[in-house]
């Protein structure tokens, strides 16, 4: 049968110095026995890279965390979210190169326009799948007008419905991963919510999202798949180091001519690890979320809105 598996999860940010697995045995053969493994890498790698001005945190990983990502199972990292360019191009540079030597593939952010915005396709069992990643306008973004300048891709930018629709003509499916919301709010605002639906109409066959660094829920949209946060993945970052961080992750089955499907993969941080669990309290949670008709689900996430 022509059918792939794709395993996506949500922000990985490995701080700590003396940490050599995140991964428990069976979460990682979950990991490693997917055709394609995805999570966003959230944060540069150590490098000589000097801080930019910004608000909040500038944050960069340890040096070794791109071996822990190789080891692992991890076959593409997205690198567009708003720290990945925190230590300027320096860092992004160290971790791009230190990537590409471990044979990881990543995608949306680069050294110019055209690196930023292109698309990574993986062909598996006569499927061709192309990867894409976008996240909000903060801190090193991109626009597409700056094609000399290094970044990472805008999810407003004006091309990326034209790149989809076009790349949608080339392989079977598009799965697009976007780095965009308010943290640590349980509902997506509905100016997202419009926004991935058109990358859904314009041949996004799944989007993945992450950045609130809790879960949300997810839409059956047409023939299509949102998740509008997967939460953190592994997260050791002072407030986040400290939790269970329960969340999930989803294992995506891609059969040709056919919409995707999937099944969860709810997991929890226990003894500084990923922790594999059937955790039928999450998905209850998740489900009934999901399911709030469209109206009220606008007047809950503006009330959201307004509380913060």
């Amino acid at each position: 049968m022509n059918q792939a598996t794709i395993f996506c999860c949500g922000d990985i940010f490995i701080g700590e110095q003396n940490v050599r697995s995140i991964l428990s045995s069976k979460m990682k053969k979950i990991v490693q026995n997917a055709d394609i493994s995805v999570c966003n890498f959230e944060g540069p790698v150590n490098s000589l890279g000097i801080k930019i001005d910004k608000l909040g945190p500038n944050i960069q990983q340890a040096k070794n965390s791109i071996d822990i990502i190789k080891d692992s199972g991890f076959d593409i990292c997205v690198l567009a979210n708003n720290h990945i360019y925190d230590y300027g191009e320096r860092g992004l540079i160290a971790t791009i190169d230190q990537l590409d030597s471990k044979n990881i593939g990543h995608i949306g952010a680069g050294l110019n326009r055209k690196d930023t915005y292109k698309e990574k396709i993986v062909e598996i069992n006569n499927i061709k799948i192309a990867f894409l990643a976008y996240a909000d306008a903060e801190f090193g973004c991109l626009s597409s007008d700056c094609s000399d300048k290094s970044g990472y891709a805008w999810l407003e930018d004006r091309r990326v419905l034209v790149d989809i629709k076009a790349i949608k003509k080339q392989v079977d499916f598009v799965i697009v991963n976007v780095h965009a919301g308010v943290e640590e709010a349980p509902l997506p605002l509905p100016e997202w919510r419009s926004r991935y639906r058109e990358m859904c109409d314009a041949g996004a066959d799944v989007i993945v999202g992450h950045h609130p660094h809790i879960p949300q829920g997810f839409d059956n949209y047409k023939e299509s798949l949102i998740f509008y946060s997967l939460g953190n993945f592994y997260f050791d970052y002072e407030k986040y180091s400290e939790r269970k961080n329960r969340t999930f992750s989803v294992l995506l089955n891609m059969v040709k001519g056919k919409p995707p499907t999937f099944e969860f993969a709810f997991h929890n941080i226990t003894d500084g690890v990923v922790v594999y669990e059937k955790d039928n309290v999450l998905k209850r949670y998740i489900e009934r979320i999901s399911a709030y008709p469209e109206k009220t689900y606008q007047q809950l996430s503006c009330i959201q809105a307004r509380s913060m």
